[in-house]
């Protein structure tokens, strides 16, 4: 029976408070976060993870302080120049969701090329949530069913749970085995609402930045430790 993880979610909470503690800027947060991102990105190639999905920027981020955002937004298209060619040498399936309307032209334009650079690849799926909400997802997903009813492509007693999870803007993540957060805060944050209804939650109280391959370790051994029942009484292999 295979039990390890093979969906795995992190939302990467705790940069600012890493930064605060040593009086540094926030921004120096963050780019500590972004090179904690790619030692697990390592890992997690190395120990065959199938698909990681991260929460690198909320719809409620953009309520954040501009001068915050706009080092964020910097950040994020640094870490797209700089490793694009190393995610495809490592056949890495890289993909984003998100509402990018306030994004900058010049992201949206390399998360369209880092997609389509590593669009064949067949090794670890990254998602990088950016500009997303679980509760939007979802009403992404009804509009799209509400148009297809309207031209007569489907019935409304056609519609099951498989049907909204096709029709979701995150459509091609697979349902969370093992939800990581951070920092110690025990929310989910509208983070994949729909994926993460049966996950295993583990919670680090290490902020971000400090996070590492052996702390992740530690919570996929936390994972295989528990008995996953999915709602009901009897163990289920997640082979299922």
């Amino acid at each position: 029976m295979n039990r390890f993880p093979k969906t795995i979610g992190i939302i990467m909470d705790g940069n600012r408070r890493w930064a605060k503690n040593r009086n540094l800027p926030i921004i120096s947060g963050h780019r500590a976060g972004v090179k904690s991102l790619k030692k697990i990105v390592v890992r997690c190639c190395e120990i065959g993870v199938k698909e990681l999905n991260i929460f690198a920027f909320s719809t409620e981020n953009w309520n954040r302080d501009p001068f915050e955002i706009s080092g964020i937004m910097n950040l994020i298209e640094w870490y797209l120049k700089s490793e694009i060619a190393e995610l495809n040498k490592q056949n890495i399936c890289f993909k984003s969701i998100g509402n990018k309307h306030n994004v900058k032209n010049g992201i949206r334009n390399l998360l369209k090329r880092a997609e389509k650079i590593t669009f064949n690849n067949t090794g670890l799926k990254l998602s990088v949530a950016l500009g997303y909400g679980g509760k939007q997802d979802i009403v992404f997903s009804t509009k799209k069913i509400v148009d297809k009813i309207i031209r007569g492509e489907l019935y409304k007693e056609e519609i099951t749970e498989k049907t909204v999870q096709q029709n979701l803007q995150s459509s091609h993540i697979s349902n969370i085995d093992l939800l990581i957060r951070t920092s110690g805060e025990q929310r989910i944050s509208n983070f994949l609402l729909w994926q993460v209804a049966y996950s295993e939650i583990y919670i680090s109280e290490k902020l971000w930045p400090d996070f590492n391959p052996l702390d992740l370790d530690y919570a996929i051994s936390s994972y295989l430790s528990r008995e996953r029942r999915f709602g009901t009484s009897n163990i289920i292999n997640n082979d299922i």
